[in-house]
Parts: C-alpha cells; sequence; structure tokens
C-alpha cells in the first residue's frame, strides 16, 4: 500500500494513536497519507507525529482541518528534524496561530531544500 486516503472519517486522537502504532509502523511503504478533516487535535498530531520520526518513504501528509492548534504544530516541528522523506505537509485550517506557523517554518526552511508547503485558508 502506498497511499491511504481516510478524510473525514472522525478519527479522532484515538484513532490517530491506533494508525500511528499499526499502518505508519506496519507499512513503510506509504507516500501519500490523507488524514484531512479528522478532528485529531493535539493529541492526534502528538501520535501522528511520533510515528513520522525515521520515517523515510511518506512523501505527502494531509493533516488539514484537524484543530491541531499551536501544540499540534510544535509536535511536528519535533519530529520533522528526524524524518527525511517527507516533502509536502498540509496543515491549512488548523488554527495554528502564528506562534505554531513559525516553528514548522523554522525546521522546514532548516533542514529541507525542496519542500512544497501550502497557503493556509
Amino acid at each position: 500500500m502506498t497511499y491511504l486516503k481516510l478524510c473525514g472519517c472522525s478519527l479522532g486522537p484515538l484513532g490517530a494513536d491506533a494508525l500511528a502504532r499499526t499502518v505508519f509502523a506496519d507499512h513503510k511503504g506509504l507516500v501519500v497519507v490523507d488524514l484531512s478533516r479528522n478532528a485529531l487535535g493535539v493529541a492526534g498530531a502528538k501520535h501522528v507525529a511520533s510515528a513520522l520520526v525515521g520515517n523515510s518513504t511518506l512523501r505527502r501528509l494531509d493533516l488539514s482541518h484537524n484543530d491541531l492548534g499551536p501544540g499540534g504544530a510544535a509536535a511536528f516541528a519535533a519530529c520533522l528534524p528526524d524524518n527525511s522523506g517527507l516533502r509536502e505537509l498540509c496543515l491549512d485550517g488548523n488554527g495554528l496561530e502564528l506562534s505554531g506557523a513559525l516553528q514548522v517554518l523554522g525546521i522546514v526552511c532548516h533542514n529541507f531544500s525542496s519542500v512544497k508547503t501550502h497557503k493556509g485558508s
């Protein structure tokens, strides 16, 4: 499996935890994952971010509209230095606020030479 689309499935933080422990761990060949509109919240962001540490195959991750807030942004900022594969991270509509956006942007600009970003709405 290289593409997983579970947008709008109401996964919540518990679903994110289950995915992190199973799908992300067992399917190292995943290239694209769309978890948009799942109400993951900060807790869900932490689960997904922890699963990305050391991952080198995932290229695109869509977490738009998941209420991640600045705490979710911080979780991704912490995991990105240990992820060599991710090239596109969509965080639109998550209320990252300036502090969260700056955390992610700082890591992205420092660690990756060719990362596609999305303008938030």
